[in-house]
């Protein structure tokens, strides 16, 4: 504190209460209000140490739009309008030979018509999912090897990364959608003016967010493309990382096999949350799917067997994407 020239928690206190003053006695009877900050106004503070912006104002109400800067965690994000700025400043060296600008529109984002949840009409239809999803598939082993060495080094990295979301929805669904609307409905919180921040969360991923839940809601696994992307795009938010839904790596069909697989293994033995610790490839195990030999999961070093997961597969199978997708892909 002592290197913070003219530091006064004293000053700090005075100026805190001026603010809340004027606050309950100015702002409050505003009828529209757009307070711009530097430090976070979050609403998960709860008392006066928390923050300046505190529980003693009377802001939290609709008349009010906060947009705040300073933040280093991506989660203090999801119940206000924001970009932070700042923290990637280009030096003046870098920036005569790389750069025309130290910033542009995209840095600070742009305000489009925020989304009203209550206009989305949610459908468990893979079609209004699509776009999470790459259609590539090994024709010719042979002559793709190329293709098929990157389907085989992908192996187990992604479903281990959305183990503890895949155990928590395995175990209590309904804990799990309870969280992703609450985090989803918070993201679309205290846009008063109907106004949000592009770049944050876009419309369209919105939707597809809401499309999710519904397909998951349906619990119907007869399409388990649908589904297993449904879970994936559930699992950024359930894990506060909506922003990176955008821009994913759509899932092919190998991905989502290996996530069916990974969340019938959990189910199978019982793991859930509280004793999830690994998944990785059983080398003892494979299967042959779209010509490519793919190694079953071991979670906590637990695999099905292969005849069962063959049964399976002929029982649920993954069925062509619809032709009318590809085209639109395509094109």
């Amino acid at each position: 504190m002592q290197k913070v020239k003219d530091f006064s928690p004293k000053k700090v206190i005075a100026l805190h209460n001026e603010w809340v003053s004027f606050a309950n006695d100015v702002l409050n009877k505003e009828e529209k209000v757009l307070i711009v900050t530097h430090f976070p106004m979050i609403d998960i503070t709860r008392e006066d140490k928390d923050c300046w912006w505190s529980s003693t104002t009377a802001l939290k109400g609709n008349n009010s739009w906060r947009i705040f800067g300073h933040t280093h965690r991506s989660e203090q994000q999801h119940n206000n309008v924001s970009k932070q700025r700042g923290y990637d400043n280009v030096g003046a060296e870098d920036l005569g030979r790389k750069w025309n600008k130290q910033y542009s529109s995209y840095s600070f984002g742009k305000l489009e018509k925020s989304v009203d949840k209550h206009s989305i009409i949610a459908s468990n239809n893979f079609e209004l999912i699509s776009k999470f999803h790459s259609p590539i598939i090994v024709s010719d082993a042979k002559n793709e090897l190329v293709l098929v060495s990157t389907i085989k080094r992908n192996g187990y990295k992604r479903c281990a990364a959305n183990k503890y979301n895949f155990a928590v929805l395995a175990n209590t669904p309904e804990v799990y959608l309870e969280t992703v609307k609450e985090i989803t409905n918070g993201y679309l919180r205290d846009t008063y003016i109907g106004y949000t921040l592009s770049g944050r969360l876009s419309g369209q991923v919105v939707k597809a967010i809401y499309h999710s839940i519904a397909i998951i809601e349906s619990g119907d696994f007869s399409d388990i493309r649908a589904f297993m992307i449904a879970v994936v795009i559930t699992g950024y938010v359930f894990n506060r990382m909506p922003l990176s839904i955008e821009g994913m790596r759509p899932l092919d069909d190998y991905d989502v096999v290996r996530f069916w697989l990974m969340l019938l293994t959990m189910k199978q033995y019982g793991i859930d949350m509280g004793v999830i610790d690994t998944v990785r490839s059983d080398k003892k195990k494979h299967i042959t799917f779209c010509n490519v030999d793919m190694y079953l999961p071991a979670v906590n070093d637990l695999s099905l067997n292969v005849e069962e997961v063959k049964m399976l597969m002929q029982k649920t199978p993954l069925l062509p994407r619809p032709v009318a997708l590809l085209e639109n892909q395509s094109s």
